[in-house]
């Protein structure tokens, strides 16, 4: 451990492995919030999919998008690099967590990034601009905010993205078990019109959703039990 803190909300610590790898882990330790791989942009876990998934809905790069629950900025990061001309909202709950994020895990500040501390849900309800994606990450096993898992709130999102966007949830879970992915899938197909999903990882499952063309085609992955009719 090089790093630790009590937040304003939280138990805050950096873990740094032999290899120079970095995580931030909260609380009890249980899931890993933000990764840093030396040298590298990618991480070679899930926060890699957000990077490659918008484009199963749409042909080019998002112009605008928003991160709700950005943490230390794993994201923002890679898009920082890969995409530069993207304009990034990175919104986080708990503002030292971006602290910590440009400390240890090389959040550099750019034009495009905008670090924005807010709860994401009145945050969103309090703009008006639009979004080509909206990437929601604030779902880790033990804490799912029930207010961010609701129909109502995926209409907000919806209602946030420009013709063709999409929103890309990360529903962290258990190993083996897929109840928290159906119920998260069913209330996104009750709002948005194609719902695919991408098991990238053991405890991770993307979920995208857009009203756009059907992403059946390109995006990857398996149908889970009981999901709606109009998730892939």
């Amino acid at each position: 451990m090089i790093y630790e803190a009590e937040t304003q909300y939280q138990y805050a610590r950096v873990v740094q492995q032999p290899s120079g790898e970095r995580w931030l882990q909260l609380n009890e330790g249980v899931a890993t919030h933000s990764l840093y791989v030396p040298g590298s942009y990618l991480t070679g876990d899930y926060w890699d999919g957000f990077l490659v998934l918008p484009f199963a809905v749409r042909p080019l790069a998002p112009a605008r998008i928003a991160i709700l629950g950005d943490a230390a900025g794993s994201t923002a990061r890679a898009y920082g690099h890969y995409f530069p001309r993207t304009t990034i909202d990175a919104v986080e709950l708990d503002g030292q967590l971006t602290e910590i994020g440009r400390r240890f895990f090389a959040l550099a500040k750019r034009p495009q990034l905008h670090t924005i501390t807010a709860d994401a849900r009145p945050w969103l309800a309090s703009v008006s601009r639009r979004y080509d994606a909206i990437f929601l990450d604030a779902y880790r096993q033990p804490y799912i905010p029930f207010y961010l898992a609701t129909r109502e709130f995926f209409a907000l999102m919806r209602s946030h993205l420009r013709p063709g966007g999409v929103v890309v949830v990360n529903v962290g879970h258990p190993q083996g078990s897929n109840t928290l992915e159906r119920a998260i899938s069913s209330t996104l197909g009750a709002v948005f019109a194609h719902v695919a999903r991408d098991p990238s990882q053991p405890t991770n499952t993307l979920v995208l959703a857009s009203n756009g063309a059907d992403q059946r085609a390109h995006a990857a992955r398996r149908e889970p039990d009981n999901c709606p009719s109009n998730c892939a």
